[in-house]
């Protein structure tokens, strides 16, 4: 499995990521709840500042490819209507 080192885009911290494409032929790969496999991520443990360590935003940063993420809100609302 082909694993590309990157870094975190959701703080100034800049935890190092890796991140592994969400198909290997032969593996058993992690899938969504419609049955989509998806990216694995996981702390980089070699990065010198984050030492493998990640938040809760940076180890999910995977669903965030997810083509069925939602991507605008599901009511349209003036600010007087929220």
């Amino acid at each position: 499995m082909k694993t590309t080192k990157t870094a975190c885009p959701y703080c100034g911290v800049g935890c190092g990521l890796e991140v592994s494409p969400p198909a290997t032929p032969g593996k058993v790969t992690n899938r969504d709840s419609k049955g989509n496999p998806t990216w694995q991520v996981r702390g980089d443990r070699s990065h010198p500042s984050s030492q493998g360590k990640v938040c809760l935003k940076g180890a999910t940063v995977g669903e965030a490819l997810d083509k069925s993420r939602l991507k605008y809100p599901m009511m349209r609302n003036t600010l007087d209507e929220a």
